[in-house]
């Protein structure tokens, strides 16, 4: 898939932008980042372990660990050249879910229910704001 159209792609998702860190192209959410584009044709996505785990294994071409600390934490490389539209969709969400504001997840994910929904503190409680 080409790297603009992954761009774009990421872009899409809902108040996703651009913006730059060290020098590179980054992608946020409230102001957080959950990918970023340090070279031509690589984009690195903020994944849990678990979901990089599922990622590798599933397509080992497309999907690694960065090979330091960031990689152990879940930071994940995926290369373009070997991502479809699907594939790449379905990574950048997870990554842009990760750490997105809960009301605009549950918004995203439910939109009937997002504007009656509270985000809950786990407990059966409402989250308090900024939590």
């Amino acid at each position: 898939m080409p790297p603009d159209e992954i761009v774009a792609l990421i872009l899409s998702l809902p108040s996703a932008e651009q913006s730059s860190h060290f020098g590179n192209a980054d992608f946020r959410v409230g102001g957080k980042i959950f990918a970023s584009h340090p070279k031509p044709g690589q984009f690195n996505l903020n994944l849990t372990p678990e979901q990089q785990a599922m990622l590798a294994e599933a397509e080992p071409r497309a999907f690694a660990a960065l090979p330091n600390k960031w990689g152990q934490k879940g930071w994940t490389s995926a290369w373009a050249e070997h991502l479809d539209e699907t594939t790449a969709l379905s990574a950048f969400r997870m990554a842009w879910a990760n750490v997105a504001p809960r009301a605009l997840v549950n918004a995203e994910l439910s939109p009937q229910a997002g504007a009656t929904t509270t985000p809950s503190n786990g407990r059966g409680q409402p989250r308090r704001p900024g939590r």
